[in-house]
């Protein structure tokens, strides 16, 4: 017999949203969040925030984790590296661009760098690892090199643009600039 597992209950979610929005909201206001700012930000007991989370470093990875998954849904599905170029990049924009304020402020948080090793490392592994596309590329070694290079280069960008450091260019004329890049690599590896 097979063990259902439990829904939550939809108090439980929504308290897990307030205490995440709580957290969003603080991050762009203020450097360090206490779990008294999140509880007080969020109108909740201090016995809710822990119901859900055993830290404030808890509910960032939360955040991260979320954020990754949808990242991943946009790269995966747009086919960045076969079907490539600045339309497969453009969901990433877009997405960041949604909530420009929250996403820089997430970007600047401490655990960053690990999101985004976390990205680089899915996004290689899910082209990587694709068979078709394996199949395609002459140079295995190199075009994960390449790769590499790329998505590093991809992330560096969109760091940039959270720590307004894209003086010059706004993050879509640098996404441009990058799936050109992307075009190249594809052409001198497939």
């Amino acid at each position: 017999m097979e063990k259902k597992t439990k829904k939550p209950y939809r108090n439980a979610i929504r308290s897990e949203k307030m205490i995440i929005h709580a957290y969003a909201e603080l991050m762009q206001r203020k450097g360090k969040i206490t779990v008294t700012d999140i509880v007080n930000e969020a109108d909740i007991n201090r016995s809710t925030f822990y119901a859900h989370f055993k830290s404030i470093d808890d509910v960032r990875k939360k955040i991260h984790s979320d954020v990754l998954r949808k990242l991943m849904s946009i790269l995966t599905r747009t086919d960045i590296v076969i079907g490539g170029d600045f339309e497969s990049l453009k969901g990433v924009v877009d997405f960041l661009e949604s909530d420009e304020n929250f996403y820089k402020s997430l970007i600047k948080t401490r655990g960053a760098d690990e999101f985004f090793r976390r990205l680089r490392d899915n996004v290689i592994n899910i082209y990587m690892s694709d068979e078709e596309l394996m199949s395609k590329i002459r140079d295995k070694k190199r075009f994960e090199a390449a790769l590499r290079f790329f998505t590093g280069g991809y992330m560096g960008l969109i760091i940039d643009w959270a720590n307004d450091k894209l003086s010059n260019i706004t993050l879509e004329e640098g996404t441009i600039a990058m799936s050109e890049a992307l075009s190249k690599i594809k052409a001198e590896y497939m």
